[in-house]
């Protein structure tokens, strides 16, 4: 189930993925990449 909700979560555009364009799953998050993340959901559940 994991990798099918970071496949919908990416191409729906909530998560790009680090500068290389590569996902971390395991990875830390900034408040700054954690914000912007939130309002991408935010704007796509809104809509």
């Amino acid at each position: 189930m994991g990798k099918r909700c970071r496949q919908r979560h990416c191409t729906g555009g909530i998560m790009i993925g680090k500068e290389d364009g590569k996902f971390d799953p395991k990875g830390n998050v900034t408040k700054a990449e954690a914000a912007t993340i939130l309002r991408r959901f935010v704007e796509i559940v809104v809509d």
